[in-house]
């Protein structure tokens, strides 16, 4: 906190996750010792909610963002078309046609057999070191989130489709060239779809699982586009129902 004095403002700065999210300020005469330091117990007991709601929307095991965050912060990405307010950017200029935003889908190939190999204290392990390696591979204003298990979620900013294609290659071969301890190789598969602000989110998502089924199915450790597997006619898009019957 900053020194009380006879000006006018008294400043602290509130944190979360180790951040500095806030800073309340008090218009003041003046203010004596005790009304200091009742302030700053009012900041403390802020900070300490702040901490709270950020621990509720974060996984226990791997840090990431849970699938509660994600529900809350890509529905707004879906419903609003603008992905920016999600990611954080600041910059109202219209985006190119031609830039995107993309979802992945991807899970660990065989990780029933890694925790009935070496038990799920070392799947847990395996899953920590995952979630670092997502951490260093995308970009700090991508998001990634542990969707359940060992289904991971990254959200990637505006791009277009080669790309994010790249970015999503680079990680997949990242991870099939990291040693996790006892296993010699670790791989996931992965399906990516862009994010149209015209779909919902559980059209989103589905198609995203339709493309890393997709993957899992044709050979494991690799990335299957869904828009690719349709123009190719690999997969069929469910057919939508126009038709709402009243009862």
């Amino acid at each position: 906190a900053v020194a009380c004095s006879t000006h006018s403002a008294y400043v602290l700065p509130i944190a979360s996750d180790k951040n500095i999210s806030y800073l309340l300020g008090v218009k003041h005469t003046t203010l004596s010792a005790t009304d200091c330091r009742v302030v700053d117990g009012m900041a403390r007991v802020f900070g300490n909610y702040l901490h709270v709601l950020s621990d509720g929307k974060r996984d226990t095991l791997t840090g990431l963002l849970n699938r509660r965050a994600f529900l809350e912060k890509v529905n707004r990405t879906v419903l609003f078309g603008r992905s920016k307010i999600l990611i954080g950017e600041t910059d109202r200029r219209q985006e190119p046609a031609d830039q995107r935003y993309w979802l992945a889908i991807f899970d660990i190939d065989h990780f029933k057999r890694v925790n009935d190999t070496y038990g799920h204290v070392y799947g847990d392990e395996v899953l920590i070191l995952l979630a670092t390696q997502m951490r260093e591979c995308f970009r700090a204003g991508d998001l990634p989130f542990r969707y359940g298990g060992e289904e991971f979620i990254v959200v990637i900013g505006s791009t277009v489709k080669e790309n994010a294609e790249n970015a999503f290659e680079r990680f997949r071969l990242q991870i099939s060239k990291k040693h996790f301890g006892k296993i010699e190789q670790i791989t996931v598969s992965i399906g990516l779809v862009e994010v149209c602000p015209e779909s919902d989110l559980t059209t989103v998502v589905g198609q995203a699982d339709q493309a890393l089924y997709y993957a899992k199915e044709h050979g494991r450790n690799q990335l299957a586009v869904y828009a690719d597997l349709v123009a190719g006619e690999d997969i069929v898009p469910p057919e939508v129902q126009e038709d709402i019957e009243i009862f």
